[in-house]
């Protein structure tokens, strides 16, 4: 199994994962939101929680993060580049730009024709999910470093 694979299969353990709307927060998003950053705001519906979900599956894979991983765009740091979306492979990180910032996910998979992706990540309509993501959103792909 790759690196890539590894983190895919343990990423999809938390599919179905929702946010609770008010000041009580779905124990594993605050857990999440908790070890990437002690000062940010542990409600998940305020947390932009994509990074901190993204870097709690590093952790429990040992496949590394990089600094300050709560933060999206950080992800583009990270691991090896994937020059073009039809060399990603499942589990491949796929760093977008959205209206206010960024989000990150594992690439799910894609048909090669299609404007669209599907993308495994968390915060997508507050949950952890396999969504539909607009192919020309891609600011980056990455793959994880073989140790």
């Amino acid at each position: 199994m790759t690196t890539s694979e590894l983190i895919y299969e343990h990423a999809l353990r938390d599919i179905g994962l929702k946010e609770i709307d008010g000041p009580v927060s779905n124990p594993r998003i605050k857990l999440a939101i908790s070890f990437a950053a002690d000062w940010l705001d542990k409600d998940d519906s305020k947390t932009a929680w994509c990074g901190c979900i993204r870097g709690l599956w590093a952790h429990e894979t040992q496949t590394g993060s990089p600094a300050a991983y709560y933060r999206a765009i950080n992800w583009s740091k990270w691991g090896n580049k994937i020059t073009n979306l039809a060399l990603a492979k499942q589990g491949d990180t796929v760093i977008l730009g959205r209206t206010g910032g960024y989000h990150v996910g594992l690439f799910s998979s894609w048909d090669g024709k299609s404007p669209t992706f599907k993308l495994l990540g968390g915060n997508q309509s507050n949950q952890c999910s396999i969504a539909s993501m607009r192919v020309d959103n891609i600011v980056s792909i990455r793959r994880a470093k073989t140790w």
